[in-house]
């Protein structure tokens, strides 16, 4: 999301041939450099553990510093600084605001915004707190925050694997305008299409049969 937004304001610089707005991205759990390899992943095709690991053909090469150099030029900025607090997270980003244009901000996660020094409390008035935080501080600086949160692993119990607001663990959704839940079926239908009943005729489990492959094949990515 942060890449395509900072794509989006590039080409609208351009346009107006004007410096562009940016992007700002609180990484807190993954280091900047990883941000970048996945981004280089991404943007390639590569596999990161390739590229982690230097199996790099002289294509692959090329297509990677072409990547790199295309990356280093979005408006983006990546801050991986570990243990920040609300507190920090509202500093910097008025800063990035005020000084550098930044229209839209991203945290990741919830879960890893450590408490402002005095503050006490459990897991759930620390994420509280956060929560109505960042929502007073979109609202001071009229732009919008994308703020990931962590799902409960129940999910992968359930027989219905399908998300609910109720999965995310302390989320504070009630100071959300939006949630937005990821699913992937892909990941949770069989491999093999079911056993058909002995009733159907050849041709009917063949066509039972395509429709299912075309049914999983629909639902990949």
């Amino acid at each position: 999301v942060a890449k395509n937004v900072a794509e989006a304001l590039l080409a609208e610089a351009a346009a107006a041939n004007e410096p562009p707005d940016q992007v700002m991205v609180f990484s807190l759990e993954m280091s900047r450099a990883d941000v970048a390899l996945r981004m280089l992943a991404s943007e390639t095709g590569i596999p990161s553990d390739d590229i982690r690991a230097g199996r790099i053909s002289v294509a692959n090469g090329s297509t990677l510093l072409l990547a790199r150099n295309y990356l280093r030029g979005l408006p983006l900025i990546i801050r991986d600084r570990k243990g920040m607090t609300l507190g920090d997270v509202r500093t910097e980003a008025m800063v990035g605001v005020r000084r550098k244009r930044v229209k839209l901000i991203v945290i990741d996660h919830l879960h890893r915004i450590a408490a402002d020094a005095g503050r006490r409390g459990d897991e759930l008035q620390r994420v509280s707190a956060a929560t109505e935080g960042l929502k007073n501080l979109a609202g001071l600086l009229n732009v919008p925050i994308l703020l990931l949160a962590q799902a409960s692993r129940r999910t992968e119990t359930r027989e219905d694997a399908r998300p609910k607001i109720s999965d995310i663990r302390y989320a504070g959704e009630a100071d959300a305008d939006n949630v937005i839940l990821l699913w992937r079926p892909e990941l949770y239908m069989p491999t093999t299409p079911p056993e058909q009943p002995a009733r159907l005729t050849e041709a009917q489990r063949i066509d039972a049969n395509t429709a299912w492959w075309a049914k999983r094949n629909a639902m990949k990515g």
